[in-house]
């Protein structure tokens, strides 16, 4: 997976609100803004995160 430029249109401000409140201190937040962004499915994500940690 690789990042490149796009605009978006904002994260939603449920889904802001979740993340923040799921993750205070930011750590996995970065993750849920990075599946919304490509669109990615919770499995496509965590597949994503795990490949990044090997």
């Amino acid at each position: 997976m690789s990042l490149h430029a796009r605009k978006i249109d904002g994260v939603p401000e449920e889904t802001a609100r979740v993340a923040r409140a799921a993750f205070p201190k930011g750590r996995l937040a970065l993750v849920s803004v990075m599946q919304f962004a490509k669109g990615l499915s919770d499995r496509q994500a965590a597949d994503a995160v795990r490949g990044r940690l090997d």
